[in-house]
């Protein structure tokens, strides 16, 4: 096997790769070094690979999101492999665009922490869920935090902090919310965030496995000690662990989904949104939205004065998409040009940083202190990180150094190591010395107050006054207490520079409180709800540390919940007739009577009872009688005296429809089906979708007026059509005005018997009233059994004669029901 070892420059420095090949194929490329962004460089290097490893080519789309990094990549292989003189065994195609059209119960637009909670928790609910990512890689801002998060009032908390945990309580952590952000923050969104964040975290830990444990730092801001935190500190451990329980659960994530409309239906309502991809246009119909796209931070365009001069160091893909394709809702927003501005962050590339908070409050725990570059100590080093980002922002250059001694550098150093940095990253940092950002030095104090721009004589006295404090116990500078006060040790120092930075966005869009989303004019769109980074105000403007994932978690679970009410309320309508409800519980199961006289009609009605049957069809093309009105008010009267408590459905059926009776034009069939109705003849009428639809509109407006049902239905008794045919049938038949929708067809193989399941139950979603449907014939059978899971509420059972190829005899099917019946909580 040849080998070829490859060097790309990637966003963050080089990326150095081996290619190895069998001949002229290319079977596996194996990173040996990067200094990128792990959770990010992962996912997007394992699709890139897959891809040019599945086309035998470099010729492949690079990875939304990551388009400089991956095409790096894809750049430099082509050009090793050229070199080489090695011509590739290419499988490439030219792929064409296709648009796709799906159906799901909720659209999920955003795939970091709060979008994934609250996908995964509609999932856990029972509903269908689709996931919209305008990247090639999951994780959104969240990728980039840590893991932490508070665990206020979970059974998380009690097992990891035993009876410590019931000092907290969402009163508490509220009080702590409002106190740092200076009582800016909403208060009803942040009584949601606080009351919710203990159940979201019991939630998404037993759904995707995750092993919380306590914060290896509790941070001060925080009154009493509630962070918790995955093992590895890393929040891809959360995102991955997080989708993949979703996918395997059966969630499905669209990559590569950028949403660009929200679609709406001539009365102006939400029904779901179309996003755009390389591959074509991607439409999901779906009752309910959820908006997680997260902040604008990249945006220089909605950058308010607040940020100016500040280092950035969220993902460039923060680019508040949600204000773009929400625009034709003129949605309300609140507080723009708010941020969170932290503490701790070295400038990797101008106006661009990378956070140090771990090491650096491991550092400040070990006794290190903060200076300026007049050498002066300017805060104290264990108070709140508000105090010593403050403290930098007064600075003239708007930058401290951190200084430590070589026992403290290594602490701080592995856990640089730990949260984003590399080896050899850091290595070039030291090489640079100070001539150009970020600053890392170490040496002896002058020489690293040299290179630092440090000075040097002012430093060396705060040094020597620092070490009085620590001997006496006692800060009289900044009174840092004795506990945090440790003497530096040798004569080696390590001195990191700490600049102020920005990721989160603390404006967003306004939201009721439950947290759906508002138009400038104050009206709520009820099928619209936000979480997450863009909904501004329930951290106000000022955030703790832990306090953005609380609110992702949080937001996402409280949303997913919300939905779920909104849903089953707004679900398939029942319809009642007598005791009997169509389109809850069980499938119900009608017998047909196929009675050619009135005495053999009633002779069949003599042998149901409510044991064997749910309701009864009178098959009307069978009775010899039909066209004669005064013969059918008279059979019907008799039938509804044997079965006073049973409904009557009337089907009426010519032979061109797999009936048994000859009408010479669509008059006598509408003339039939007029008398049913108009006489009460039965309690549910069936009506034939091939006839022409104004009568048949106009007949359906006259059964409301009589309050007799309409069951709408279309046959075919030859084969099976597309699902998509299914659908579009089922939702024309709830446009003419039908109670209830249903379908027949006739398979021709088990496919086909598949293709009507997977209709009924993407109809079962799309439409608002029941739908009844089947497969006919004996590969049909499971069809009749398994509505109840599929989403068709109606069944035919035998007593006697069978109207339809494939029925089954009565007993038999409520004892089947009864095997797939479902069980609800």
């Amino acid at each position: 096997m040849k080998k070829i070892n490859v060097r790309a420059l990637g966003h963050n420095g080089p990326i150095d790769f081996v290619l190895k090949l069998n001949n002229n194929s290319l079977e596996d490329i194996e990173v040996t070094k990067h200094t990128e962004t792990p959770g990010i460089f992962k996912q997007v290097f394992d699709n890139l690979r897959d891809s040019i490893l599945d086309n035998q080519s470099f010729q492949v789309d690079a990875i939304s999101g990551a388009t400089v990094m991956s095409q790096a990549i894809l750049d430099s292989g082509e050009n090793a492999v050229e070199n080489a003189g090695i011509k590739l065994d290419s499988k490439s195609k030219i792929s064409s665009k296709e648009n796709q059209k799906i159906n799901s119960d909720v659209v999920v637009i955003g795939s970091g922490g709060a979008g994934l909670v609250a996908a995964c928790r509609m999932l856990d609910l029972g509903k269908r869920v689709v996931l919209l990512e305008k990247n090639g890689y999951l994780g959104g801002a969240t990728i980039l935090n840590g893991s932490n998060v508070t665990a206020t009032n979970s059974k998380k908390a009690q097992a990891i902090f035993g009876n410590d945990s019931n000092k907290d309580s969402p009163e508490l952590l509220a009080s702590d919310v409002a106190d740092e952000c200076l009582n800016t923050n909403d208060s009803r969104l942040t009584k949601l965030m606080t009351e919710n964040i203990g159940s979201a975290i019991d939630f998404i830990s037993g759904f995707a496995d995750l092993p919380y444990q306590k914060a290896q730092t509790q941070t001060p801001e925080h009154s009493v000690q509630r962070q918790v935190e995955l093992p590895s500190s890393s929040s891809f451990e959360f995102i991955q662990k997080v989708s993949n329980a979703f996918k395997k659960k059966g969630g499905k994530i669209y990559l590569d989904a950028r949403v660009e409309e929200i679609l709406m239906d001539e009365d102006q309502q939400v029904t779901g949104v179309k996003a755009e991809s390389r591959s074509g246009s991607l439409t999901v119909n779906a009752p309910a939205v959820i908006i997680a796209t997260g902040g604008y931070g990249a945006n220089q365009k909605m950058r308010g004065e607040e940020s100016q001069g500040i280092d950035y160091y969220g993902p460039q893909t923060s680019t508040g998409d949600a204000y773009e394709f929400l625009k034709p809702l003129d949605p309300k927003s609140t507080n723009i040009g708010w941020y969170k501005i932290y503490p701790h962050g070295v400038e990797v590339e101008p106006g661009i940083a990378k956070l140090t908070t771990y090491a650096s409050k491991k550092a400040t725990d070990m006794g290190a202190i903060y200076v300026n570059s007049d050498g002066k100590r300017i805060v104290n080093e264990s108070d709140v990180y508000a105090k010593f980002r403050n403290a930098v922002l007064k600075q003239p250059d708007k930058i401290a150094f951190l200084i430590m001694d070589k026992r403290t550098w290594e602490s701080f150093y592995n856990l640089l190591i730990l949260h984003d940095f590399s080896p050899d990253e850091i290595e070039g940092y030291f090489k640079n010395e100070g001539e150009k950002a970020p600053v890392f030095v170490k040496g002896s104090l002058a020489h690293v107050c040299q290179k630092a721009g440090i000075n040097f004589d002012n430093l060396q006295e705060t040094m020597h006054s620092y070490e009085k404090a620590v001997k006496r116990g006692k800060d009289t500078e900044f009174d840092r207490s004795a506990h945090w006060l440790h003497s530096y040790e040798g004569e080696e120092y390590y001195v990191v520079e700490q600049r102020d930075r920005f990721a989160t966005t603390l404006g967003g869009l306004v939201t009721t409180s439950e947290l759906q989303l508002q138009r400038k004019n104050n009206k709520t769109i009820p099928n619209i709800w936000c979480v997450g980074e863009v909904v501004g105000g329930a951290n106000g403007h000022d955030s703790m540390p832990s306090m953005m994932n609380t609110w992702s978690f949080s937001s996402g679970y409280f949303a997913a919940n919300k939905i779920f009410s909104y849903l089953q309320k707004s679900k398939k309508d029942v319809v009642k007739v007598k005791n009997v409800e169509f389109g809850s519980g069980r499938p119900k199961v009608a017998v047909p009577l196929t009675a050619k006289t009135e005495d053999d009609l009633i002779d069949q009605a003599k042998q149901i009872n409510g044991e064997n049957a749910d309701l009864v069809e009178w098959r009307l093309d069978s009775f010899q009688n039909v066209e004669d009105e005064q013969s059918l008010k008279q059979a019907s009267v008799k039938l509804r005296q044997n079965l006073p408590d049973l409904p009557v459905l009337a089907t009426f059926r010519t032979v061109n429809e797999g009936g048994n009776y000859t009408l010479n034009s669509d008059k006598d069939y509408f003339q039939i089906c007029r008398n049913v109705v108009i006489n009460h003849l039965a309690d549910l009428m069936d009506l034939e979708l091939k006839h022409d639809q104004d009568t048949l509109k106009n007949l359906i407006s006259l059964a409301k007026k009589e309050n007799i049902k309409i069951i709408m239905s279309n046959h075919n008794f030859e084969k099976t059509d597309s699902k998509e045919e299914i659908v579009h049938r089922l939702s024309l038949m709830e446009k003419l005005g039908a109670d209830i929708a249903k379908i027949a067809t006739m398979p021709n193989n088990s496919t086909d018997v598949l293709k009507l399941l997977e209709a009924t139950d993407e109809a079962k979603s799309a439409l608002s009233i029941p739908l009844i449907t089947m497969s006919m014939g004996d590969i049909g059978k499971i069809s009749r059994v398994s509505g109840e899971i599929f989403g068709s509420c109606l069944t035919f059972g035998t007593v006697g004669q069978s109207s339809a190829p494939g029925q089954i005899e009565s007993k038999q099917l409520f004892d089947l029901l009864d095997v797939f019946k479902l069980t609800h909580d």
